[in-house]
């Protein structure tokens, strides 16, 4: 038999093998266009119903999909919206999707997900002005300076008028603030505490009580237990614990007036934009 694809002179069997062959594959093809053309018509589908979620959404949580999850670090929080975002973008750009409200919907999601990391952002620098940037979150004591618990008048003496935070350095025989094991045991102060610890800072007549935070508090501890244990001479410590004192007491000063200005500009932006999220889509 003269094959026809060939052009060589086959048996009928294997004529009959190569077009069983050809019939399978051409099979195969249509099946295989037939899956491709209802995989095309369920992703249309999916991208229509997301399109329609995304529009409709009122949150900008909603518009990523993205379900609030309770006691979530930050750094978790922004990698659920990158990845949700990346999700939402993949399916809805005007590039890959043929719908007509797909580039509305792309920018609400542009907007959402950066709504959302300006949030992270500022809770963020809350906690930061919460832990570390606390002008008050600690008490120095000099007790180079100090005259002695014993020596200073009642009136006047920090252990008597905050004896809650105070107490005798056995080995100076002066006063020092009593640091226990919370990073910041004035947090857990009543407003009575507080005012003691005020008035003791402000009472002490050789004004060596000085409001640190607890980093600055820690640095000038470690320089005064140096001449404490014989390291550096009295006299060397007492003047870089004044320069220390007056830098940090500086830097304070600054950093107060900072945070009371963000303050005010929060509070006098709040009744605009106040606390909801209806002003990050138009």
């Amino acid at each position: 038999v003269h094959c026809s694809y060939c052009s060589t002179f086959s048996s009928a069997t294997t004529i009959s093998k190569r077009w069983r062959r050809q019939r399978r594959r051409t099979r195969r093809v249509v099946a295989n266009a037939a899956s491709a053309r209802e995989k095309s018509d369920d992703e249309r589908t999916n991208r229509i119903i997301i399109i329609e979620e995304i529009l409709n959404a009122s949150t900008p949580e909603r518009t990523l999909g993205i379900q609030e999850e309770e006691e979530e670090d930050e750094a978790k929080r922004r990698v659920r919206a990158r990845k949700a975002f990346s999700n939402r973008v993949k399916l809805i750009h005007p590039d890959v999707c043929e719908d007509e409200r797909s580039a509305e919907a792309t920018e609400k999601c542009v907007r959402a997900y950066a709504w959302l990391l300006n949030r992270e952002e500022e809770f963020a620098r809350e906690d930061t002005n919460k832990n570390t940037n606390n002008v008050y979150g600690s008490v120095f004591v000099n007790e180079i300076l100090c005259v002695g618990a014993s020596n200073c008048p009642s009136y006047s003496n920090c252990t008597v008028t905050a004896r809650e935070y105070f107490r005798v350095n056995p080995k100076t025989k002066a006063a020092r603030f009593e640091r226990s094991e919370k990073s910041n045991p004035l947090n857990a102060a009543t407003e009575a505490e507080i005012y003691a610890v005020h008035l003791a800072v402000e009472q002490c007549p050789r004004r060596c009580v000085h409001w640190l935070d607890e980093k600055q508090t820690q640095a000038c501890e470690e320089e005064i237990q140096k001449a404490i244990d014989g390291i550096e001479l009295i006299d060397d410590t007492a003047l870089r614990l004044e320069y220390m004192i007056s830098a940090f007491t500086a830097e304070n000063r600054l950093l107060e007036r900072e945070l009371r200005a963000a303050e005010n500009r929060r509070e006098r932006n709040g009744a605009a934009s106040g606390t909801d999220n209806a002003s990050w889509w138009k």
